[in-house]
């Protein structure tokens, strides 16, 4: 996007494209593999954890924002600032 021949609506464009190539190509490997849905769920952990990210660093919250945050049982631990 800094770039004068690409520009924001360009780059946001490219984001956006390659974000939906994503689970296409995970179903299109994985299609019958008992784990799909184990990795499915990774990549959406990451997209929300990576859109959190950029907003609390677009936005200034630090990590006051996040307190808590889920292991991968479920349980709520506290997350040290």
């Amino acid at each position: 996007y800094r770039r004068s021949d690409v520009g924001v609506s360009n780059a946001i464009n490219d984001g956006v494209f390659l974000y939906s190539t994503i689970f296409p190509l995970i179903r299109r490997i994985a299609s019958k593999k008992e784990w799909l849905m184990d990795v499915m769920e990774v990549f959406a952990n990451i997209e929300q954890c990576t859109l959190i990210g950029q907003h609390l660093d677009v936005n200034g919250g630090g990590g006051a924002a996040l307190q808590e945050k889920k292991n991968n049982k479920g349980e709520e631990k506290e997350i040290e600032r």
